[in-house]
């Protein structure tokens, strides 16, 4: 099993034990929550990684992506507060994309944000190699037989 594979494993078991996802549905989903979490990664801007930890921080939720790229435990992140840090335009296509509405996207992307980023984070900051490893996966699509 390939590191993307383990993440979206990763990814649907989180958002069925969090109950975000109704469990039949996590796994068919698993693969487009890691993509539209990568996707959010990336669309740091300019700025990356620091562009992103502003937006938390801007937020007051500077401790919680900080517990996501550090050892430990992830602290955990609600959907209005990811809402409140992506801003409603950003929410509103992700939510399209998922084919949810957003409130239900805000939740489950809240729920398995915190996995994606710990996983791209192994010491401590977004690992660039890893984020361009998951943008050229998303471009690839699902291996065959994989859940879209």
């Amino acid at each position: 099993m390939g590191f993307w594979d383990e993440v979206v494993r990763v990814t649907g078991a989180v958002a069925g034990e969090t109950g975000s996802v109704p469990a039949p549905v996590a796994p068919a989903m698993s693969a487009s929550l890691v993509r539209e979490a990568v996707a959010m990664l990336a669309d740091g801007g300019a700025d990356g990684q620091a562009g992103l930890v502003q937006r938390f921080e801007r937020q007051g939720l500077g401790q919680v992506i900080g517990s996501w790229l550090g050892p430990g435990e992830n602290l955990p992140i609600s959907g209005p507060q990811l809402r409140a840090v992506l801003g409603e335009p950003r929410l509103a296509q992700a939510a399209q994309r998922l084919a949810l509405p957003p409130a239900a996207a805000a939740s489950t992307l809240a729920a398995v944000l915190p996995s994606v980023v710990d996983r791209l984070s192994p010491h401590g900051k977004l690992e660039p190699q890893l984020l361009r490893q998951g943008l050229d996966w998303m471009e690839a699509g699902p291996a065959p037989g994989a859940p879209p």
